[in-house]
This record gives C-alpha cells, sequence and structure tokens, in this order.
C-alpha cells in the first residue's frame, strides 16, 4: 500500500510541475532558516556542557554598591583562594585564573605572540581540558612549567618532541614544557594557548605579590570545584559575608557562586538578580526560526486547500469505489510527506552553501556535521513533524468531500470550509509583517550604532595587546612605527577604547560627601593618546609631554564633573584610589 501511495505521490508531483516547484521550494526556504537557527541555537546550548564535573564548578563573584548601583562582576581578590582552600570544607578544588594576557613566546628561532591563562594546578583537575602528554597531577606544580596545546606546541617545534624543552616568556624567564593538551574546544568559556602556574604570577609580577593579603583589589578570576551534594546556593550562603568580615566593613561587597551551567547564557545580572543574558537572544532567534517554518507550512496548507476543486473528482471517484477517509488521509499525508522530504534534501544544500557566507554574523563556529548521527537524526524528525504539520489540515480537509455532490457536480466550497483558509493566510501576513518589521528595526539600530558619534575617531585606528616585553620596550617599537611613514600617531593605554578594564575608588574632591564613594571607570594613558585616539575636549587641555607636574594630572568626563559637583574649570581631587 506504501509503494502505491508513493507512486502517486510521485505522479502527481510530476504532473503538476509549477505547483511542485513553489511547494517544495518555500518549504526548503523555511526549513533552511528553521536549521541554520537550529545550529547556532544547538551551539549556543552546548557551551561548557564537556566538563564532566560541570554541575560542581563554580564561578566566585561579588555584588558591588557603588554610586547608589547595584552592580555585579566576577574580577575577585587575590587572597579569596587559600581562605577558602583552608577554611570551607564544602570546596574540593580551587584555582585563580588571570584574564588572559598575550605574552611572547620564544623557543630557539620560533618566536610567537599568544594568549595564555596562569592558573593553579587544581585547575586540569577540576575541568576537563585533557592532557596527550603529561599528568593532570604534575604538569604544573613547578611554578616554572608550562602546558601548551596541540596546535601551539606543533607551531613552536614541529614534530620534535616539545615535553622538555624551555620557552623563553617575554624575554624574562624561562619555562619547562610539562605537558600537552588536546586544542580547546570552540565552544569553551575558556580560550588559551598555554596555561602556567599562578605562583608564577606571583614570582614574576610585583603588582600580583603585593596583593597576596589585599581583600579590597579585585582582578583576577577565582573557580571553585563544590564537594558532592553541597550546592551552589548553600555554599553562596556561606561565603555572601567573607570579604566584610576581613576588612570588617559591613557595606563591602556580598560572594556568591555562579554555577557553570549559567555561565554562557545566564550572565547578565541587574540589581545584584541573575536576569539572563545571552539567552535572551537564544531564545528570539529560536522563535523566528519557528515563525519562519510556520509560515512555510501554512503556505503549503493554502496551495493545497487552493487546489481543492481539481483533487475534488478524484477523492468522489476512489470514495465511490470504496476508498475509506483513512487511505485518503494516508495518500495527501504521503504526498505531504514526499514533498517534505525533497525540500529537506534541498535545504541542506542551501545551509552548506551559506555558513561561508554567514561567519561574520556569529555563525564562525557553526557547522553542519553529517558524522553527528544525533544531529542528524533531529534535523530528519523535525523534516517529518513539518511534513506531518504541513499536510495535515489539507489531508483532512480533501478527504472529507462527499462523493455524491462531487460526482454530480453540485460540490461547491462554502463560506465555512473557506474560514480556515482565510484565518491561515491571515495568520501568514501577520507572522511576515512582524518578521519585516523587526527586520527593519534591527537594522536600523545596527546602522545608527555604525554612525552614532563615539566621541572619538575610530578611523585608521588599531588597538592591540602588548605582551610585558613590548610594554618595557613601548618607546623603542614606537619609534620605529614612526619610522615606517605609515603611522601617525602611537600611545599607550590600560584599556581599549570599547571598554575600561579599571575601577577605582577612594577619590576626593572639595564639597564632597563624607558618606559618599563613588566609584570611577579609569583610563591610565600617555600624553600621545589625545592625537592617537582623535579625542575632543570641552574645557581645558590634555596632558603635555614635558610639564612634570602633570604626572600628578586627570582629565574628567561631563559624567565625573556632574557627580563631583565641581563648578570651577578646573579642581582638585586627591585621595588613596583603590582598584576595584
Amino acid at each position: 500500500m506504501l509503494k502505491n501511495y508513493l507512486k502517486i505521490a510521485f505522479r502527481n508531483l510530476v504532473k503538476n510541475k509549477g505547483y511542485s516547484a513553489i511547494n517544495i521550494l518555500g518549504l526548503a526556504m523555511g526549513m533552511a532558516v528553521a536549521l541554520l537557527i537550529g545550529l547556532w541555537v544547538r551551539y549556543e546550548w552546548s557551551f561548557d556542557d564537556f566538563h564532566e564535573n560541570r554541575v560542581s564548578l563554580v564561578r566566585v563573584m561579588k555584588h558591588t554598591y557603588f554610586n547608589n548601583h547595584k552592580g555585579t562582576q566576577s574580577g575577585i581578590m587575590l587572597p579569596l583562594a587559600a581562605e577558602l582552600r583552608a577554611h570551607f570544607s564544602e570546596v574540593k578544588h580551587v584555582t585563580r585564573v588571570d584574564w588572559g594576557d598575550k605574552h611572547s613566546l620564544v623557543a630557539g628561532e620560533q618566536k610567537l605572540s599568544k594568549t595564555g591563562h596562569y592558573v593553579d594546578p587544581d585547575f586540569l583537575k577540576m575541568f576537563t581540558f585533557p592532557l596527550v602528554k603529561g599528568n593532570a597531577e604534575q604538569v604544573l606544580k613547578d611554578p616554572y612549567s608550562i602546558v601548551l596545546t596541540e596546535s601551539l606546541a606543533k607551531a613552536m617545534f614541529g614534530d620534535a618532541e616539545p615535553v622538555g624543552k624551555v620557552i623563553r616568556v617575554d624575554n624574562r624567564f624561562e619555562v619547562m614544557v610539562t605537558g600537552i593538551l588536546k586544542d580547546i574546544p570552540r565552544n569553551s568559556s575558556f580560550e588559551f594557548d598555554y596555561l602556567m602556574p599562578y605562583e608564577l604570577n606571583i614570582a614574576t609580577s610585583d603588582f600580583v605579590r603585593g596583593a597576596v593579603n589585599e581583600w579590597g583589589n579585585n582582578f583576577l578570576q577565582t573557580y571553585v570545584q563544590l564537594n558532592d551534594g553541597v550546592t551552589p546556593e548553600a555554599f553562596s550562603a556561606r561565603i555572601a559575608n567573607l570579604v566584610r568580615t576581613k576588612m570588617n566593613d559591613k557595606n563591602e561587597s556580598l560572594l556568591f557562586a555562579h554555577p557553570m551551567p549559567k555561565w554562557h547564557l545566564f550572565g547578565e545580572f541587574k540589581d545584584w538578580v541573575n536576569t539572563g543574558g545571552a539567552i535572551e537572544y537564544v531564545r528570539l532567534f529560536a522563535v523566528i526560526g519557528i515563525l519562519v517554518l510556520l509560515i512555510a507550512c501554512i503556505n503549503f496548507m493554502n496551495l493545497s486547500t487552493a487546489r481543492s476543486e481539481k483533487r475534488a473528482r478524484e477523492v468522489g471517484i476512489r470514495k465511490a469505489v470504496g476508498s475509506e477517509r483513512r487511505q485518503l488521509i494516508a495518500q495527501f499525508l504521503t504526498e505531504s510527506m514526499l514533498t517534505a522530504l525533497l525540500g529537506f534534501a534541498i535545504a541542506l544544500v542551501i545551509v552548506e552553501l551559506a555558513l561561508p557566507y554567514l561567519k561574520d554574523v556569529g555563525f564562525e563556529h557553526v557547522e553542519l556535521n553529517w558524522s553527528n548521527i544525533p544531529l542528524m537524526a533531529v534535523a530528519f524528525a523535525g523534516c517529518i513533524v513539518t511534513g506531518l504539520l504541513a499536510g495535515s489540515y489539507p489531508a483532512l480537509y480533501l478527504s472529507g468531500f462527499v462523493p455524491v455532490k462531487v460526482l454530480k457536480g453540485t460540490f461547491q466550497v462554502g463560506r465555512a470550509a473557506n474560514l480556515p483558509r482565510k484565518i491561515l493566510v491571515v495568520t501568514q501576513f501577520t507572522f511576515s509583517i512582524a518578521l519585516i518589521i523587526g527586520t527593519v528595526i534591527v537594522f536600523q539600530q545596527i546602522q545608527h550604532a555604525k554612525s552614532r558619534s563615539m566621541g572619538y575617531n575610530p578611523e585608521k585606528l588599531i588597538w592591540l595587546s602588548l605582551s610585558s616585553d613590548l610594554q618595557r620596550n613601548f618607546l623603542p617599537m614606537k619609534t620605529e612605527l614612526m619610522a615606517t611613514g605609515y603611522v601617525e600617531a602611537v600611545s599607550k593605554t590600560s584599556s581599549p577604547m570599547t571598554g575600561v578594564y579599571n575601577q577605582w575608588e577612594g577619590f576626593s574632591w572639595p564639597g564632597k560627601d563624607p558618606q559618599s564613594n563613588p566609584l570611577f571607570s579609569a583610563l591610565m594613558v600617555d600624553p600621545s593618546y589625545f592625537k592617537t585616539a582623535g579625542l575632543k575636549l570641552k574645557e581645558g587641555r590634555f596632558f603635555a609631554e614635558r610639564v612634570l607636574s602633570d604626572s600628578n594630572a586627570i582629565v574628567l568626563n561631563e559624567a565625573s564633573v556632574k557627580l563631583m559637583g565641581l563648578r570651577t574649570r578646573w579642581g582638585a581631587i586627591s585621595g588613596s584610589a583603590r582598584r576595584i
């Protein structure tokens, strides 16, 4: 019977080529868009799911209160890790992790600038980053050791054995390769090319070494693996007032544990409440994918029912010779399934062709993996559901014709029969118009973001993260760049124009409220910054190269002046600023 259904369905498709092409291509486009969005949603949900200890891993974060504003940050103080390790039985493992800076790595004639992390030895026990060579218990025990990814080891040493080789870091100190990691998955919250012990960071950095006992200096990340049976909520309650106790200040920040499953998609906080984050975009695009697929299905239904008069005689004759309604339903569903399968095949081709052109809009790591059986099974199941959904109404509608009326020629489609089609058409246009309006609004927002005044000139402006040795040799590097004739100005800064890394408190000025302790975002720059960034001052002047007193000068923005209530053009600001 199924063979007969397929044969009839195929003949109908071939007989009505134009109608079939419209139906197949309509479903193909809808399924292609839904599949692309589905692949992206799947990729976003897959972040960090390869870690074996995923459910017990947390990032320690803090709720802050500055400028009458409740904020949340992941920057944590250095002594916290030792405190947790020594006095909290809930903790199984703990590691400190820096933000990931670029360092120059030199081995023989090979010199590369790569990004890595300083971590504690527990890092490789907590997170599932498998070692190709070396033992997770030992590779980071020696302070002057380094663990490379396979790609970096290949780039530095070629086919030679990397373990045991010596690498010079930032032209300051040497480390020995003790292990090789598999390359980091793309869906990882951590991205790095190598790992070095955090004790090495303490040993080689005066700033870090000076912060070993400072509970008010927040400049690194702290991750914890909880013991079995300990929940993030219970651990949060235990550590909440730890900093307040250590600093004897009831107004200090509150600590809490943010579980790994929420890091990527639920990383946004407002007024100390986890309000979501990237999950909002995932949900939005998922809805868009469903709407596009529904539009394609509704289009199929409308086209099928629009041909009802042409199929009416066929239904009447088949019923007259004994066909049951369920058999006719099966026939029409077979036709819709065949159409859906052909559309699905075309959709797969469209997705493969489209992915390379979508790399710059968030799809750079999204791929259609044909060898991923579960993925292909889910995609095929979606095709089946689409076929059944698209063919359900036409099958029920067409199979319901009364054979006597059809064969006598008195069959007419009444208003009641047309009502569902009208509803479907209105629904289809509603979804389409909503998507068009949404697209126009998003496009206008993007254009506004691209064309609005940023307060500086972004044209021909490049920002680079410098390794430690380049920072120490900034002036020779600047001289060489200026000598090329291609560079107009060079400046150094603590943060890029698009983000401020440093936040300080502890400033004072004439007329300041003693009870107020606002938090200021700060950039440390040199006198060339004004020219390099193309800034425009509203009042005053920028720092001068040879004016020694400018070493104590500061440039404020309008929001800071308003907050301080300064009425004169220049005011004295003093105090011991504390980095937050």
